[in-house]
């Protein structure tokens, strides 16, 4: 038969042990004197404000470039959408040019076929 009593025991251990481990502890005596003097003996790092430092140019710039890349893509979107529309204009211009010429050879033929029937 299986003993569960010791299985359970040992991870009852592993936990305490874990627990032990894990707890906080005290910061040594004068840790936070020591952090603050070392930073005040360290050299201060300025650095340039967020705007300027990722890309290194002024804002001003940067959305005078954005609004001309904006335009540009206006306009390229109108002129695409006018291209589009003249080239479906043509085809439009074409289909009713082939239905009038199927048109006139149709009555033509109906022409003749009333002439030759009017002769005999």
């Amino acid at each position: 038969m299986v003993d569960f009593g010791e299985k359970f025991n040992r991870k009852d251990v592993l936990e305490q042990e874990l627990r032990a481990a894990l707890r906080p502890l005290p910061a040594p005596q004068g840790f936070a004197n020591r952090v603050v003097a070392r930073s005040l003996e360290s050299p201060v790092h300025r650095m340039p404000p967020p705007t300027v430092r990722r890309t290194g140019l002024p804002p001003i710039l940067r959305w005078s470039i954005a609004a001309v890349l904006l335009l540009a893509i206006a306009l390229g979107g109108v002129l695409e959408y006018q291209r589009q529309r003249q080239i479906a204009g043509e085809r439009a211009r074409q289909q009713v040019l082939l239905a009038l010429r199927i048109t006139a050879f149709t009555l033509q033929t109906v022409r003749n076929r009333v002439d030759k029937n009017n002769t005999n």
